[in-house]
C-alpha cells in the first residue's frame, strides 16, 4: 500500500512540475513577443516623428520664411511629398492597456491624424501645381499664405503629438519594460531631444498639459505591498459574503411553486389526520 502511495505521489509531483515548466515557458515567450512588439511599435514612432521633424526644417520651414518675407516665387515652390504615414494594427498591443487605456486610443488618433496631415499636403501642392503664378493677384495670394499657414499649425500639431505619445512610450518602458534597471529614463528622453528648439512654445500653443492631465488619469500602477494587503482584504470580503449569500434563505423561497406543493401537502396531510 506505501509503495502504490509513493508511486502516486511522484507521478503526481511529476506530471506538476512538468506543468509549471511548460506554463513558465509558455510565459517567458508571450514576454519575449510582448517586448519585440514594444520595440517595433517604439521604432515605428521614433522613425515617424524624425521624418515629421526633417521634413518640417527641410521644407516647410523654408517655404514658411518665403510666405513670412512675401517673396512669391520661392513661398510657391512644389516640395516632395514626406513619408510621414502612420498605420497600427491595435490587436496587436493590446498589452498596452494594461498599463493605460488611453494608449490605444493615442494611436488610433495618430493615426487618423497623419492621414488628414498627408491628404492636407497632397491638396495644398495640387493648388500650387495649378496657380498661374506669374498673373497672381494679392488677394490670391494672401488666401494660399493662409491655407499654407493653417497647414503649418496642422503640421506642428501633429509633430508636438507625436513627441507627446513618445514620452508616454518612455514612462511605460520605465514602469513595465525596465529590464537594464536604467534611471532617469524621463530626463534622458528629454535631453536627447528638445522639441522647443524647431517648434517654439509648444506647450503653450498646443493643448500638450491637457493631453498629459488626461493620461496621468488612466495610468494603472504596478501594485506595491500595502496593494496586495487590499486585495487579500477584499478577497475575503468576498468569501464571507458569498458564503452568507449560499446558506442563507431565498427570498424566493415562499413564492416558489416547489414550496407551494410541500405546503399543500402538508395542510392535506393534517387534514386527513
Amino acid at each position: 500500500m506505501i509503495k502504490v502511495f509513493t508511486i502516486f505521489i511522484s507521478a503526481f509531483i511529476g506530471s506538476w512540475f512538468a506543468y509549471y515548466f511548460s506554463i513558465r515557458e509558455k510565459l517567458k515567450e508571450q514576454k519575449k513577443l510582448i517586448h519585440e512588439r514594444y520595440f517595433i511599435l517604439s521604432e515605428n514612432i521614433t522613425t515617424l516623428f524624425s521624418n515629421l521633424i526633417f521634413y518640417k526644417s527641410d521644407n516647410l520651414d523654408k517655404i514658411k520664411k518665403a510666405y513670412d518675407d512675401n517673396d512669391v516665387k520661392k513661398s510657391l515652390q512644389v516640395s516632395l511629398k514626406p513619408d510621414i504615414l502612420f498605420t497600427i494594427d491595435i490587436s496587436q498591443y493590446i498589452f498596452l492597456a494594461a498599463a493605460n487605456s488611453k494608449f490605444l486610443i493615442s494611436f488610433k488618433d495618430l493615426e487618423r491624424m497623419t492621414n488628414h496631415l498627408s491628404h492636407s499636403i497632397d491638396d495644398y501642392f495640387s493648388i500650387i501645381q495649378q496657380i498661374n503664378k506669374n498673373n497672381l493677384s494679392t488677394p490670391d495670394y494672401e488666401a494660399i499664405k493662409n491655407l499654407f499657414y493653417n497647414l503649418y499649425n496642422k503640421y506642428e500639431e501633429v509633430c508636438v503629438y507625436t513627441y507627446f505619445i513618445l514620452s508616454q512610450m518612455n514612462k511605460f518602458y520605465d514602469g513595465y519594460f525596465n529590464l537594464n534597471y536604467l534611471g532617469n529614463i524621463k530626463e534622458t528622453f528629454e535631453q536627447g531631444y528638445n522639441l522647443e528648439k524647431d517648434i517654439k512654445n509648444y506647450k503653450e500653443r498646443f493643448p500638450f498639459s491637457i493631453w498629459e492631465n488626461e493620461f496621468s488619469k488612466t495610468w494603472i500602477h504596478l501594485p506595491h505591498f500595502k496593494c496586495h494587503l487590499c486585495f487579500i482584504k477584499r478577497w475575503m470580503k468576498f468569501k464571507i459574503k458569498f458564503i452568507k449569500f449560499y446558506f442563507s434563505k431565498p427570498a424566493f423561497c415562499n413564492s416558489c411553486s416547489a414550496s407551494e406543493l410541500k405546503n399543500n401537502a402538508i395542510k392535506k396531510t393534517k387534514k386527513s389526520k
